[in-house]
């Protein structure tokens, strides 16, 4: 069995919101330069931004540009499994060196993938042992020919605005 997160909502105030929208323009943004754009001191930056990675209200990460690289191919992969075993497969997916997301779906397929390829003999056999998987009934590939936005925005307020 999968070990299931605590999804419950958290109240951000201002000044976590405006500390999150600052780092998620720059990572690597000094505390000084938080506090300072934020009127706050630098120890109140430094430590609201290690309640936020330590309650697991944000992480902060290096994302490679996809784009840099030549040799490599982006698929979308649908699954349609047995209910009973979809957290079984659920759980061979994200063990998958290859998956770069891994979540369950409405619609036609239960689970829905992006995952990351070498080439296209490195995608047929992902796709030859998923399919052997038992309780999956079918699996559907998808392959990304170009990326017309790639954004590395996550924060879902931005949308809204």
């Amino acid at each position: 069995m999968s070990q299931k997160k605590d999804v419950s909502r958290i109240k951000l105030d201002n000044i976590d919101e405006q500390i999150i929208e600052l780092i998620s323009d720059n990572g690597r943004l000094p505390n000084t330069e938080i506090a300072e754009q934020l009127h706050i001191s630098e120890s109140t930056a430094r430590r609201r931004i290690n309640r936020l990675i330590n309650e697991d209200i944000i992480k902060i990460v290096t994302v490679r540009n996809p784009d840099r690289f030549s040799k490599f191919t982006t698929t979308i992969i649908g699954v349609s499994c047995e209910r009973k075993r979809i957290e079984t497969i659920e759980q061979y997916l994200t063990n998958q060196k290859e998956t770069r997301y891994v979540g369950y779906s409405t619609g036609k397929w239960d689970i829905m993938i992006e995952a990351f390829f070498l080439d296209n003999e490195h995608l047929l056999e992902f796709l030859l042992k998923l399919g052997e998987l038992e309780g999956v009934n079918d699996v559907e590939s998808s392959i990304i020919l170009r990326v017309a936005k790639f954004t590395y925005e996550w924060e879902v307020g931005r949308l809204l605005k």
